[in-house]
């Protein structure tokens, strides 16, 4: 199968990293020592202005209508869709997506995961994959690109992977040594970790920073009911992770306060995948579910049309 990887080097510490990174050789973050357990630190001098109130946008201002006939998804012979979450977040964080998915017919699940490590949130998926009845498309935010890229080249049914303002590490790579090569993110500034080891957002970092374009009163539930990551998850290893071997999309989030956006293009440019850009926060699947839901569509589209061949 062709491989899809593609070499890039960036250096997070870089005062500035070019919109569209060049292809170089080399392979792009170096393995270092994990974060400490009080602050992991989040990449680069990258610049986030703008005040949070000025960005933050009604729920319902940012839906726009998708020109997609209904009906056109899984009963058509449409793949499946798995929606990942990622840390500080569950399941019904893709509720508007899931919304807009299965109106246009496809069969779609968003399972709850445990961050507890990697290994398991690996092994929770692996037991969903083995339950969709036939070829699957998997959508992972932020941390959920982790796991979903932790399927390596054995992912049974997958046939196509999409990251939604996601990290896509590559063999070799850690969360840990990439959050510490750079400073801390607005949305991760007051980071704590518990006693058990689990680490929370604060909720004026989760309020006005992970989710600054959600409505107030909306993102402060998402606050409320957010899933801690166990702290282990920064030291995991990345082994031959999935995008080499399959084709994959990615959705860039302009004004992202968790992950820079130039780290989101460089994780895009050197797996070669699809890629779009939205004005969005952190949390593009609840602020801008539409533009999301119509990036799974596409990529279930292309896969589709493939298999049809």
């Amino acid at each position: 199968m062709r491989s899809h990887r593609r070499d890039v080097r960036v250096r997070f510490e870089s005062a500035r990293v070019p919109r569209r990174v060049p292809g170089t050789p080399g392979r792009g973050l170096s393995a270092s020592a994990p974060p400490s357990e009080h602050t992991p630190g989040l990449s680069s001098s990258f610049q986030i202005a703008g005040s949070c109130d000025a960005r933050r946008r009604r729920f319902d201002d940012t839906r726009r209508s998708i020109t997609r006939k209904k009906g056109v998804g899984a009963v058509n012979g449409q793949p499946n869709i798995v929606l990942v979450h990622g840390a500080w977040a569950d399941g019904s964080c893709w509720s508007g997506v899931i919304e807009r998915l299965q109106a246009d017919g496809f069969h779609v699940r968003a399972p709850q995961f445990p961050l507890s490590s990697l290994a398991d949130d690996v092994a929770r998926l692996r037991q969903v994959l083995e339950f969709q009845n036939g070829p699957t498309i998997v959508v992972g935010h932020s941390y959920g690109g982790q796991i979903i890229t932790a399927l390596g080249a054995d992912a049974p049914n997958v046939v196509g992977l999409v990251y939604i303002a996601a990290f896509g590490l590559d063999e070799g790579e850690s969360l840990g040594a990439l959050l510490s090569q750079g400073p801390v993110t607005p949305a991760l500034e007051h980071l704590f970790t518990d006693s058990r080891g689990f680490g929370w957002l604060s909720e004026d970092d989760f309020v006005n920073h992970f989710a600054a374009d959600v409505e107030r009163a909306q993102a402060k539930v998402m606050y409320a009911v957010q899933q801690a990551l166990a702290s282990t998850a920064f030291t995991d290893v990345m082994g031959v992770p999935a995008w080499t071997s399959l084709p994959s999309w990615y959705l860039v989030a302009q004004d992202d306060e968790a992950l820079p956006p130039d780290a989101e293009r460089m994780f895009a440019s050197r797996m070669g995948a699809t890629t779009v850009e939205i004005p969005s926060s952190h949390v593009a699947m609840v602020s801008h579910p539409a533009e999301v839901a119509d990036l799974v569509e596409k990529a279930a589209d292309a896969v589709g049309a493939v298999a049809a061949r």
